[in-house]
């Protein structure tokens, strides 16, 4: 899992997002992937998931790839994503699979 870029120490919520990438040749993408998503109580910021780990590629076919995204305060229920990227590097298509978005915050 991997910490997501632009999260803050002082957020008290957090959302675990897995991204997984089609498994045929080229699936996989060189571009800069962002996301945001909005529940019934508020929206996250963008995170450039792509920015969250210097030196790696995420993004790969067939690949997995989980991150950590923090908020400051509860969503609700999740109602909607949005997932982008630049169309940057030398092969910026990109074919997702799956995403999927969990809350990982319990309120006792």
């Amino acid at each position: 899992m991997t910490i997501a870029h632009k999260n803050r120490p002082d957020h008290d919520y957090s959302y675990l997002v897995c991204v997984i990438t089609g498994w045929w040749k080229d699936a996989g993408t060189t571009a800069n992937v962002s996301l945001s998503f909005s529940g019934t109580r508020g929206h996250s910021a963008r995170h450039c998931l792509s920015e969250s780990v210097p030196g790696k590629q995420c993004f790969l076919a067939g690949y997995e790839d989980w991150f950590l995204v923090t908020t400051p305060q509860s969503l609700g229920e999740l109602r909607s994503l949005s997932v982008w990227h630049d169309n940057k590097g030398k092969s910026p298509h990109w074919s997702v699979s799956l995403l999927g978005i969990h809350n990982e915050t319990s309120v006792v």
